[in-house]
């Protein structure tokens, strides 16, 4: 399966008040998929805005834990 089934975990973890983060999977689930659940607007923010301060070249894993960051 292309999403080994990610929405549908990340959505009864959500349920809960928890969230679910892929640790393991082939490579073609891993490009299908983000690893970690998107954050929300303010937190991805927050976290892009810290990543440039730290990282203003962006050399430091592009993209590697939230798409854009």
């Amino acid at each position: 399966e292309e999403d080994a089934g990610a929405p549908a975990v990340r959505e009864a973890a959500k349920a809960e008040g928890g969230h679910a983060t892929l640790l393991r999977a082939p490579g073609d689930i891993r490009a299908a998929i983000p690893v970690f659940e998107p954050p929300a607007a303010a937190v991805a923010g927050l976290t892009a805005r810290l990543k440039e301060s730290f990282d203003p070249a962006g050399v430091l894993n592009p993209g590697r834990m939230y798409a854009g960051v």
